[in-house]
């Protein structure tokens, strides 16, 4: 959008925009998709575009691509700093930036005292919630950094991806609490936490020590 405009304008340059659209992919976008695109762009249902408005569409798409270019950047360097710090034990279950937003946000685990001192940095420890209809119903307290929380409870869901273990005791959660998958990943975050706390001490990731491979019906 930002080098070619609007879709009458692919439409009248299918060799350009081909090319733009194969390199902007750096040769992975499918070139059947490629073409799918182009023949896309001359059928267009659409009002044509203005001379000021093609101008304004090209002006926001490269801003956009500026914006994207120095989000990479930046991402980069804090990845870079990450190896310098005890993000660098993190880094190897929750990712490079992940681990140093958590060193940055919440501290480093190897000032804490303990894993529940951790968790309570998160805003994860629990506390009994009491009303009227209710009476020592246990819920987080939410307190600390809620930037955190929300990059770890992304991370719980890369976990459950990756680590079968973890798959298997998140399933067996959701369904001994019928089907509600939000409380399952809240106990997920708090054991992936006090996993964190751990492993930047330096410990390997161990999911035997997380988990009950017995009651899981896994084998070691």
């Amino acid at each position: 959008m930002a080098r070619i405009g609007g879709p009458s304008d692919v439409a009248a340059a299918p060799d350009k925009s081909r090319r733009l659209l194969r390199g902007m992919s750096h040769g992975l976008m499918d070139p059947k998709k490629i073409d799918a695109v182009i023949a896309g762009a001359g059928h267009s249902c659409g009002v044509p575009m203005l001379d000021l408005e093609r101008q304004a569409l090209a002006a926001i798409a490269q801003e956009a691509h500026t914006a994207l270019r120095a989000f990479k950047g930046a991402r980069a360097k804090v990845e870079l700093l990450a190896l310098e710090t005890p993000a660098r034990h993190m880094a190897t279950t929750v990712g490079k930036a992940t681990a140093a937003l958590f060193i940055s946000e919440v501290g480093d685990p190897s000032l804490f005292p303990s894993a529940s001192a951790y968790l309570k940095a998160f805003g994860l420890n629990l506390k009994e919630k009491s009303s009227g209809t209710q009476h020592g119903y246990l819920r987080v307290t939410k307190r600390g950094s809620g930037r955190a929380r929300q990059y770890l409870w992304l991370a719980v869901f890369r976990w459950i991806h990756k680590d079968p273990i973890a798959k298997a005791w998140y399933q067996k959660k959701v369904a001994r609490d019928a089907g509600k998958k939000a409380k399952a990943v809240v106990a997920m975050m708090r054991k992936l936490a006090r996993a964190l706390f751990h492993i930047g001490r330096g410990q390997p990731y161990d999911g035997t020590k997380l988990f009950d491979l017995k009651a899981l019906g896994l084998q070691t």
